[in-house]
């Protein structure tokens, strides 16, 4: 059983600081791979993060306007 102090993501139940350590660790993983990379400057790396994070945005921003149009119609 979950408590406020856990996360599950698929089958794998965390505590919540796990979790973010977990993260922080995948992301330390690709700053690293960024930053060992020669052939990629910090601008391809910012511009890279910005578009990944515009992506999220704009996928999470379609889905809400299908639900929203969905609950529109019913």
């Amino acid at each position: 059983m979950k408590n406020n102090s856990q996360t599950i993501h698929g089958d794998l139940v965390m505590h919540k600081e796990q979790w973010r350590d977990h993260l922080k660790s995948l992301l330390s993983d690709v700053v690293a791979d960024y930053m060992n990379d020669e052939t990629l400057s910090a601008d391809m790396f910012v511009d890279d993060l910005r578009e990944e994070v515009h992506s999220w945005m704009m996928y999470h921003k379609d889905q809400y306007a299908k639900a929203s149009e969905i609950y529109d119609k019913l």
